[in-house]
């Protein structure tokens, strides 16, 4: 499946990143998940089922980077001042709090949206998934992996991408998600009564019911990939 040049494939799940992440979530484990694609390379750091930080080999990927694309840096400051900052053995978020280009609270509002893009691009990833023990990096985030997981299927994932999740649905859920993993998903609303009433329905009538059926196929879609529904 071609990519492009983000390393970023819109049209498919990478099924063995979607199985390590789901495993991780239901665990509640430490892991660092790698995806190799040729000389592309991403890497997501898990303590206890959450997101703490991520690598990248991508150059969009990058803090600065992101910072350019939003108007908030020249471009040309990028590798000075990633040069200094290596230099004083600094990361290069301290480097631009350090000289006043930017806030804590800012850098870490950044820091959020940089690991939840890496880990967007790396579920649509083409490529080998390894898991092993989590690598001893700073912790940046803390975001559990189930919520980000049904984030990127409400509007992140192609329709066509569903498709292996629901071919085998069954006609009704036995199986549902534990109270611990609802609060973890930061539910919407309509999410919590669809799932309240995947218990005393059909699945065929809780998405003909819905006045946009694509919304809860993505929600089926995301649960079954994360393993919360049978």
């Amino acid at each position: 499946m071609p990519i492009n040049r983000d390393g970023a494939c819109v049209a498919t799940l990478n099924p063995d990143f979607l199985a390590a992440v789901a495993s991780a979530a239901r665990q509640k484990s430490d892991a660092t998940i790698v995806t190799q694609y040729g000389s592309i390379r991403r890497a997501i750091h898990v303590s206890r089922g959450e997101l703490v930080g991520s690598e990248s080999t991508v150059k969009a990927d990058r803090l600065g980077d992101l910072l350019a694309s939003r108007g908030r840096l020249d471009a040309a400051l990028i590798e000075p001042l990633d040069a200094e900052a290596k230099k004083n053995n600094r990361l290069l978020g301290e480097q631009l709090i350090r000289d006043g280009l930017i806030t804590a609270p800012e850098l870490a509002l950044l820091l959020e949206e940089q690991v939840t893009l890496r880990f967007n691009s790396t579920l649509l990833m083409s490529g080998d998934v390894t898991v092993g023990p989590r690598q001893q990096t700073p912790v940046m985030v803390r975001k559990p992996l189930g919520a980000l997981v049904l984030a990127a299927f409400r509007d992140k994932v192609g329709v066509d991408a569903l498709g292996p999740l629901l071919a085998n649905k069954p006609e009704r859920f036995t199986q549902f998600p534990t109270e611990a993993e609802v609060y973890e998903l930061a539910l919407q609303p309509w999410e919590s009564r669809a799932i309240r009433r995947f218990a005393t329905e059909t699945v065929a009538q809780v998405i003909q019911s819905n006045p946009s059926p694509e919304k809860p196929l993505r929600l089926i879609a995301a649960l079954v990939g994360l393993g919360y529904v049978r």
